[in-house]
C-alpha cells in the first residue's frame, strides 16, 4: 500500500471533492401539487411569472415597477392578507441619495398582538435587469411562505412582510421603513432574502445580534441547510450590502439569505425566468418554510443569548456555541501533542519542519499565479466568468497540484513523512487559532477537521501499518471540505479576476497533500500534469471569451452639456470594447468635465437633438449666524429616473434635508463624480421635488443641474442591436446625462 500512498491520496480526494459537492447542491423541486402542504418551486415560478409580465426592468419610480407593486397588491388581496404601501422618502446611510419609495407591508395576525417576525425581500430591479433572480426568487418565496403560514393557523407571534422598493438604489425602502414606518419598532427579528446570479444553493450569509436561537431553529427547520459562519466574516469586510444591512443598523436580530450563483447573469438581462434555477427557488422557500412557522411559535421575547458558529461537512450540518471554540482548540493541541510524543519525533525537526510551511504555501501557489498572470498578459484581459471555464480549472487546479508534487518530493528527500504529517496538522491547528483571535465566526471552519484529525491521529501508535495508513488518509478526506472543497464555491461566486480568492483553499489541501508525496506514480504524474496545464494554457487562449449565455458586459454612456450644446459618448467594460462598438462618433482627446478634476475618457463625440433640460427654481434663500439655508425646487423634463446637484470645486462641507430628513452633502469618491459633493434623487420620474441646502458660509453658489435617464438617446436606440448577443448591459446599464451650469 506505501508504494500506492500518492494514488490512494488522490482517490480519496476525488471522492471527497464529489461527495462534499453533491451534498452542497441544493434540493430536488417539488411539483405544484405539494403546495397544499409544503413550497412548491413550480408553483413560485409561475406566480414569479405573474409578476414579472413582459420582463421589462423595472427600477424604482418606473411604469413597470408600479405594474409590479400593483400584482403583488392584487396578489395578496386574493389571500385575504391585509396590506399597505408605504409612500415615503428614504434616504441612504452612506451616501446624499434619496428616493421616492413604496414599500408594501403586510401582517398576519398571531395569538399575541406583538413583536412581529418579519420575512423581508425588494421588488425593485436594477435599469437593465429583469430581476427573476434578484430579487424575483426571494419576492415570491417569501410570498409563497407567507401563504402556507396563513393556511396552517396562525402562530403565537404575528408575522411582518416588508416588501421594500428602491434596494438596488441604495437600500432606501428598508431605510424609509426602519426610520419612518409606525410598527418597524415591533419588530423583533428578520429574515431577508436575496439572490446574486440565477443559480446556486441558498444559504446563510450573515446574522446579527444573539443568533443562537436563529441558527438552532433554522437547522431543525429544514432538511438542506446551508451556509458558513465563514461567510459572515468575510461579509463585514465586504462593501456588499442588502436590505440586512438596514435592519442591522436598527439593531434588529434576523438572518440574511442569498444565493451567487451563475454570476454572469447577475444585474444584466440575462437575470430572467428562462435562466432562474427551478432547484435555486425551491432552497429558498425550504429555508423559509417552514423556518418562519417555527421562529413565529418560539419564545422570541426570551431567546437564549451568545452567537453560534455553523457550518456544514459533506452536508453534515455541524454548529456549536461560539465559547466552545476555545476548549476545542486546547483539546486538539493536547491530543496533537500527545499523539507527537507517542510517536516520539525529533523535537526540532518538527518545529523546524511546521515554521517552513508558511514557505512552503506560497510556493504551492506560485505555479497557480504564474498561470493566471501569464495568461492575462497573453490574452490582454480577465474575464470574471468567462464562456468556457472548464480550461482554466484544469490550470487552476493542475497547477497546483503539480507545485506541491514537486515540492513535496523536496521535503520528503529532507525529512521524514511522519514528521511532514504531524507538522501538517500543528500548522492547520495554528492557523485555527489565528482564526480564533482575528475572525471568530470563522474558527469552526479549520477546528472541525482539526479536532476530528487530532483524535484520529492519537490513536495512530495503537494500530497496525495498514491500519495506520487509513487513519492517515480519513484525515485527509476530513479536511477536504474545508480545504479542495471551497474552491469551486469561491471560484464560481468570485471569477476570476479574483481567482486569487480560492488560492488559501487551495494551499491548504497542498499541504495536506505534502506527505503523501510518493511512490511508483509519481513520475509519470508530474509529466501527465504539466501537459495538461500547458495544453490548457493553450485551450483557453483559443476559445472565444464570451458566449450567449455568458456574454460581455459593456453599458453605453452619454453625455450632454447644455451650456456648450456638446455630447460625447463612451462604451464601458472591465474587458476591452468590440471596435464596431466604439466608432461611433467623432475621435475627441479625454474630456474634462467642469466639475471633475480628472479627464473623462470617451470614445467619440456625438450630434444629439438638444433634450428637454432639467428645472430649478429658488423658492427660499435665508442667512443664518453660520452660513445661509437655500431650498430648491427641482424638476425633470423628460421623465428622467434620476435628478441630481453637483456643486463647483471648493464648495465646502454641506447639509441638505428632503421632506423633513437631514443629511450631510457627500463626497463621492470613485466614478463619474470623483471629488465632488452630489446630491442625487431617484423614484421621481413625473414629480417636483423641493431640496434645502445648509451652507456653512454666504454668497454666489455655483452648481450643476443634472438628471439621468437609464436609456439610451432616441436617435442611438439601434446601439441595443449593435451590441449583439455577445455583450449585454450591467448594474446600472446605458444612461443618458444632461447637465446644466446653475449659478445662485
Amino acid at each position: 500500500m506505501q508504494r500506492f500512498i500518492l494514488i490512494l491520496a488522490l482517490l480519496v480526494s476525488v471522492a471527497g471533492f464529489v461527495l462534499n459537492h453533491q451534498a452542497s447542491q441544493p434540493p430536488t423541486v417539488k411539483p405544484a401539487e405539494t403546495d397544499l402542504v409544503g413550497f412548491s418551486a413550480e408553483s413560485a415560478f409561475d406566480l414569479l411569472a405573474r409578476l414579472l409580465g413582459d420582463e421589462s426592468p423595472h427600477p424604482v419610480g418606473s411604469q413597470a415597477n408600479a405594474r409590479v407593486r400593483d400584482e403583488i397588491l392584487a396578489w395578496l388581496t386574493e389571500q385575504e392578507i391585509a396590506a399597505s404601501v408605504q409612500q415615503a422618502w428614504g434616504c441612504s446611510a452612506r451616501f446624499s441619495r434619496c428616493g421616492w419609495v413604496e414599500n408594501i407591508v403586510a401582517t398576519l395576525p398571531g395569538e399575541n398582538s406583538s413583536p412581529y417576525v418579519a420575512l423581508m425581500a425588494h421588488y425593485d430591479s436594477v435599469p437593465p435587469a429583469p430581476g427573476a433572480g434578484d430579487d424575483g426568487a426571494g419576492l415570491v418565496a417569501v410570498l409563497e411562505a407567507t401563504r402556507l403560514l396563513k393556511a396552517s393557523g396562525p402562530t403565537r407571534y404575528p408575522v411582518m412582510l416588508i416588501i421594500t422598493d428602491a434596494e438596488e438604489a441604495g437600500l432606501l425602502g428598508a431605510e424609509a421603513f426602519f426610520k419612518h414606518h409606525e410598527l418597524s419598532q415591533q419588530v423583533a427579528a428578520v429574515i431577508n432574502i436575496e439572490g446574486s446570479g440565477s443559480s446556486g444553493v441558498s444559504q446563510i450569509l450573515r446574522s446579527h445580534l444573539d443568533n443562537a436561537d436563529l441558527i438552532k431553529t433554522y437547522s431543525a427547520s429544514t432538511d438542506s441547510p446551508a451556509g458558513m459562519s465563514l461567510i459572515d466574516e468575510i461579509f463585514k469586510r465586504m462593501p456588499n450590502d442588502t436590505d440586512f444591512s438596514v435592519s442591522k443598523r436598527a439593531q434588529v436580530a434576523g438572518l440574511d439569505f442569498a444565493f451567487a450563483g451563475e454570476r454572469n447573469h447577475y444585474h444584466t438581462p440575462l437575470d430572467n425566468l428562462v435562466n432562474l434555477d427551478l432547484s435555486t427557488l425551491q432552497h429558498h422557500g425550504d429555508n423559509l418554510w417552514p423556518l418562519i412557522r417555527n421562529l413565529a411559535d418560539s419564545d422570541i421575547e426570551n431567546w437564549t443569548p451568545g452567537n453560534r458558529v455553523y457550518g456544514a461537512t459533506y452536508g453534515w450540518w455541524m454548529g456549536w456555541p461560539m465559547y466552545w471554540n476555545l476548549p476545542l482548540l486546547l483539546l486538539a493541541g493536547i491530543l496533537l501533542l500527545i499523539a507527537a510524543v507517542r510517536a516520539d519525533l525529533p523535537r526540532m525537526r518538527l518545529i523546524g519542519t511546521i515554521l517552513i510551511l508558511p514557505v512552503a504555501l506560497a510556493l504551492i501557489l506560485v505555479l497557480p499565479w504564474g498561470y493566471f498572470w501569464l495568461l492575462e498578459i497573453a490574452r490582454g484581459t480577465v474575464v470574471a466568468w468567462p464562456a468556457h471555464d472548464f480550461p482554466l480549472r484544469v490550470g487552476l487546479f493542475g497547477s497546483a497540484l503539480l507545485a506541491t508534487l514537486y515540492l513535496g518530493q523536496f521535503l520528503r528527500n529532507r525529512c521524514s513523512e511522519k514528521v511532514l504529517f504531524h507538522s501538517v496538522w500543528w500548522f492547520w491547528w495554528l492557523l485555527a487559532c489565528a482564526a480564533y483571535l482575528w475572525l471568530p465566526a470563522a474558527t469552526n471552519l479549520l477546528l472541525t477537521p482539526v479536532v476530528a484529525a487530532a483524535a484520529v491521529i492519537v490513536l495512530l501508535p495503537f494500530l497496525s501499518a495498514k491500519a495506520a495508513l487509513l487513519g492517515r488518509l480519513m484525515t485527509l478526506f476530513i479536511a477536504l471540505p474545508a480545504s479542495l472543497g471551497l474552491v469551486l464555491t469561491l471560484e464560481s461566486t468570485q471569477g476570476y479576476q479574483l481567482i486569487w480568492a480560492t488560492f488559501p483553499a487551495l494551499g491548504l489541501y497542498g499541504l495536506l497533500l505534502l506527505p503523501f508525496v510518493h511512490g511508483v506514480a509519481l513520475k509519470a504524474l508530474r509529466y501527465g500534469l504539466t501537459f495538461a496545464v500547458v495544453a490548457s494554457f493553450l485551450v483557453s487562449l483559443a476559445v472565444p471569451l464570451y458566449s450567449e449565455s455568458r456574454p460581455q458586459h459593456v453599458n453605453y454612456e452619454f453625455i450632454f452639456d447644455a451650456d456648450n450644446q456638446q455630447a460625447w459618448y463612451r462604451a464601458k467594460s472591465p474587458n476591452p470594447v468590440p471596435a464596431q462598438l466604439k466608432g461611433l462618433g467623432r475621435p475627441v482627446e479625454p474630456v474634462l468635465l467642469p466639475w471633475s478634476r480628472a479627464a473623462y475618457t470617451v470614445d467619440g463625440e456625438v450630434d444629439l437633438v438638444a433634450p428637454p433640460l432639467p428645472q430649478l427654481s429658488t423658492l427660499m434663500r435665508q442667512d443664518t449666524d453660520t452660513g445661509e439655508t437655500l431650498t430648491l425646487r427641482l424638476s425633470s423634463n423628460r421623465d428622467a429616473d434620476s435628478i441630481g446637484l453637483v456643486f463647483a470645486d471648493g464648495e465646502e462641507e454641506m447639509g441638505f434635508s428632503i421632506a423633513g430628513q437631514q443629511g450631510d452633502v457627500s463626497l463621492v469618491r470613485w466614478g463619474l463624480f470623483r471629488g465632488s459633493r452630489v446630491v442625487s434623487l431617484v423614484g421621481i420620474q413625473q414629480r417636483e421635488v423641493e431640496v434645502t441646502l445648509y451652507r456653512n458660509r454666504k454668497g454666489p453658489l455655483d452648481l450643476y443641474l443634472l438628471d439621468t435617464r437609464f436609456d439610451l438617446p432616441e436617435d442611438y436606440q439601434h446601439l441595443d442591436q449593435v451590441r449583439g448577443k455577445l455583450a449585454v448591459p450591467v448594474h446600472g446599464g446605458d444612461f443618458f446625462m444632461v447637465f446644466r451650469r446653475i449659478q445662485l
